[in-house]
């Protein structure tokens, strides 16, 4: 009535008690998991706990599972052979989309699920912690799931996918580690000009940088006031650092200068002031 596992240094690991005489050999799979035959077939897992039974009405056998090149796992009751095929679970197309943006934006993960069956369990892991993934396209057992979240915090996030089937078989997109995003910018970049106080004749030489923590400078837009009137934009860049040679274009007189930077989501410093 009991199936023993014994650990490699000989002590006993547990203990499986079965309420029916067990007169056959039980075979492992790749994994890890077992098969006993008794009036049909158990499955138990690598811990000695029952994943499912499979009974054959008015039938024992003594007969001892095999396990056949793809996993399937066959078994003689009743002098009938029975072919039972755990539900593999594969995970593809792992993505987040946007990859970055503001913490109120929405960001969709997605991942592809092919079974036999629907999944038991589905998981997106967001820097460790779970969310359940629901059906958007497709069907259950070969489908895309999706799970959408705002209100993610400012900065770098990660995540991976998990899924279970209904036998206890199990996929992780990626295979190992986690995926990278979204990253999560509301910070605003910053941006300075330099020039010289007094220029005789020719160019004013007009240096600006800037620089952003999040998703980066996307643009720098570089302005000029003359005489105190109005911010005019005259020079724009992707770079984030640089050099411009300005020629006056109101002639001899006062020339006040200021940049402005946006970055890689949008945000953006304040507009010139008055």
């Amino acid at each position: 009535h009991k199936l023993f596992c014994i650990a490699s240094d000989g002590s006993l690991d547990w203990t499986y008690l079965s309420m029916m005489d067990l007169q056959s050999t039980p075979a492992v799979d790749r994994d890890g998991y077992i098969y006993i035959g008794r009036q049909g077939m158990k499955s138990l897992n690598p811990g000695g706990t029952l994943r499912w039974a499979h009974t054959v009405p008015g039938y024992n056998t003594d007969s001892s599972p095999a396990i056949g090149p793809d996993g399937s796992v066959y078994i003689e009751v009743g002098n009938r052979l029975y072919k039972f095929k755990e539900a593999d679970v594969e995970l593809s197309g792992g993505d987040v989309d946007p990859d970055q943006g503001h913490g109120y934006s929405n960001y969709r993960f997605d991942v592809n699920y092919e079974s036999t069956a629907a999944p038991y369990i589905i998981n997106v892991y967001i820097d460790g912690s779970p969310f359940r993934m629901t059906l958007k396209d497709g069907d259950a057992n070969d489908g895309l799931y999706r799970y959408q979240a705002t209100g993610l915090a400012e900065g770098s996030h990660e995540f991976y996918f998990y899924a279970e089937s209904p036998t206890g078989r199990w996929d992780r997109a990626p295979d190992s580690g986690t995926y990278d995003g979204p990253l999560i910018d509301d910070t605003a970049p910053e941006s300075e000009t330099d020039s010289p106080t007094y220029r005789s004749s020719g160019d004013i030489p007009v240096d600006f940088e800037a620089s952003d923590q999040g998703s980066g400078v996307d643009t720098v837009f570089l302005y000029y006031a003359y005489e105190g009137g109005g911010w005019t934009e005259f020079y724009s860049t992707t770079a984030a650092t640089g050099a411009f040679g300005f020629t006056p274009a109101d002639g001899d007189g006062d020339y006040h200068f200021c940049s402005l930077a946006t970055d890689g989501v949008g945000n953006s410093e304040h507009y010139p002031p008055d």
